[in-house]
């Protein structure tokens, strides 16, 4: 919602995944508030790769980005990442991004040394770039192009398969700082 941003038309979805704390009572008030660009969704809770594909499934824009409850995002985030994926005419966008411990900040810079799929793929196995996907801002038609989705039966690390499931294919990668 406080994303600084040269374009007008954003779209937040809200997937309340069966939650019983209360935080789909948040996501409707968010909901009522910016009724013009927010679209809350409550299902039954299927797990964390059913409630991606979901909203994946609901969105319209021209890229996508997920984050998950306990992320945050710089007001400028979006708007870089877009200009950064306008200017290299990029499928996916990776950035860096901070990390939070109790004994303070650390920025996590991913260092990608060449832009590749081939290259970046092995950067991730040998775990010099983490495979999650709320640091990587993904042009939404490579899904649909390349029929990639979340799997229902992976409850853990559906982001690095997803994302590793699109570098297999031939997308323009680039980095933003």
């Amino acid at each position: 919602i406080s994303q600084d941003y040269g374009f007008e038309n954003i779209q937040i979805i809200m997937v309340d995944d069966g939650s019983t704390d209360g935080s789909g009572e948040i996501c409707d008030e968010y909901a009522q508030k910016y009724p013009d660009n927010t679209l809350v969704i409550h299902k039954e809770n299927g797990g964390v790769s059913s409630a991606r594909q979901r909203g994946l499934d609901e969105s319209i824009g021209e890229y996508t980005i997920h984050a998950d409850p306990d992320d945050w995002v710089e007001p400028e985030m979006l708007d870089e990442l877009y200009k950064k994926a306008k200017e290299e005419d990029a499928d996916m966008v990776i950035c860096d991004f901070i990390c939070e411990y109790k004994t303070g900040s650390v920025v996590c810079e991913q260092n990608v040394k060449n832009c590749n799929s081939e290259s970046i793929l092995k950067q991730m196995f040998s775990q010099q770039l983490p495979g999650m996907c709320w640091n990587k801002l993904i042009r939404r038609e490579c899904y649909c192009k390349y029929n990639v989705s979340f799997p229902k039966d992976i409850i853990r690390w559906e982001d690095l398969y997803v994302i590793c499931s699109l570098l297999m294919q031939p997308i323009r990668v680039t980095y933003l700082p």
